[in-house]
């Protein structure tokens, strides 16, 4: 099995400019590294007003302007990224496969559908206690000399990701495949991405409800079950709000509430073992049916 780690550079926080991957076996031993540079074909905006104001990109601005553009490189990168016995794995991977779809939507090309590891989130799991660090900040935590390799420079950082992947491999005395298997709720899928942007509207509606509804803060609070999804968040949003006006309200944390949505008791691990570790009164589990026999007709 190969793995190929990859890293995305923008020019102003949203559109390609550089794409650099690592291929290794499992072994570590690295058998490609190259850096896919592209005209971004907007303007390069760097500085604060964007979404990172030390950011120092590894070529000039013409060494970009005089590279082909994305259309150009589509074909190139999804053979990369489509290869067949190969993983894909990346630091804080979403924001990569955010890119490419924004790139490919801009110039009409397909979706390279792919699944991907996040190594930052393996990182969280197993050495931060689920906080999520930059990749400087792991690498000077596992001891990384960064040696020649060129921050911001998309294929250095492939590079020092996989060097990261490695090192914590080594701390627990397993192979990359059996860190992989352990952490296998770190793979990222477009499909992950999109239900995670509904999870944020949610979260957002609770905020707004919050705010807009009195004793919200301190009313009885219910929470919907990870296991039931999100086929229709609208659907959703109108119920949360009809909750806060029949004087509940909405939380995130299964541990705060009186009544868990879900279907036929069903709720994920992360969800019981929050319930396990608290001291509260065990919540009542509901159907979404019963919870609308539960709330009055406002």
């Amino acid at each position: 099995m190969n793995y190929l780690y990859f890293d995305i550079e923008c020019c102003d926080g949203n559109h390609i400019c550089s794409f650099g991957y690592v291929v290794v076996n499992d072994e570590f031993t690295v058998l490609e590294k190259d850096d896919i540079l592209i005209n971004p074909e907007k303007r390069f905006q760097l500085g604060r007003a964007n979404f990172d104001p030390a950011i120092s990109l590894a070529y000039s601005k013409n060494a970009f302007r005089r590279s082909p553009n994305f259309r150009a490189k589509y074909g190139e990168i999804k053979q990369l990224l489509t290869r067949p016995n190969q993983i894909i794995l990346g630091h804080a991977v979403a924001s990569d496969l955010n890119f490419l779809d924004i790139a490919c939507t801009r110039y009409g090309k397909k979706r390279v559908d792919i699944d991907a590891y996040d190594t930052q989130k393996i990182y969280a799991d197993n050495f931060a206690s689920g906080k999520c660090c930059s990749l400087d900040t792991i690498l000077k935590d596992l001891g990384i000399d960064m040696g020649q390799l060129v921050e911001h420079k998309s294929c250095d950082d492939a590079e020092l990701t996989m060097l990261a992947v490695k090192q914590m491999c080594a701390r627990q005395n397993v192979s990359v495949a059996e860190l992989l298997h352990n952490n296998a709720e770190c793979i990222v899928s477009y499909s992950v991405l999109e239900e995670n942007k509904k999870r944020s509207r949610i979260r957002k509606s609770i905020k707004l409800f919050n705010k807009k509804y009195d004793g919200a803060i301190g009313a009885d609070k219910i929470y919907f079950s990870a296991a039931l999804g999100l086929d229709d968040v609208d659907c959703r949003i109108r119920l949360i709000e009809r909750i806060y006006r029949n004087g509940y309200a909405v939380t995130t944390n299964i541990a705060d509430c009186i009544y868990v949505v879900c279907e036929n008791g069903i709720i994920d691990d992360k969800e019981r073992n929050s319930l396990a570790a608290s001291d509260k009164k065990e919540p009542q589990f509901i159907s979404v049916d019963r919870l609308h026999t539960v709330l009055p007709q406002k």
